[in-house]
């Protein structure tokens, strides 16, 4: 999907970049990061598909709150799709612009 939506670019100013929402998906992990107080999470759908995502400079939000204190629980997820290469691996991430309960 990230190399679809990557293909139909450029995005910037009057093209926004294109953004997806799911879910419900299960917060399976959430935590803040080391570094840059971002919370990062993982979600699992009812297929038991996984997905990473992240919601920048949320620690100490409202928002980052509600995604750390949601373990266990179901979400939908909404964001664009963004590739994060790491350690020589290449993974589809969701850069989460908003979440809400799904129950």
């Amino acid at each position: 999907l990230h190399a679809a939506l990557d293909a139909a670019g450029p995005w910037g100013e009057g093209w926004p970049e294109p953004r997806v929402a799911l879910g419900p998906v299960r917060i399976v992990q959430a935590s803040v990061t080391a570094t840059g107080g971002h919370v990062r999470l993982t979600g699992a759908g009812p297929d038991g598909g996984r997905v990473r995502a992240v919601m920048f400079r949320a620690a100490g939000t409202p928002a980052g709150a509600a995604l750390l204190g949601a373990r266990g629980r179901r979400v939908h997820l909404a964001g664009r799709v963004a590739r994060n290469d790491w350690q020589g691996q290449t993974r589809a991430e969701l850069h989460l612009d908003d979440a809400a309960a799904a129950d």
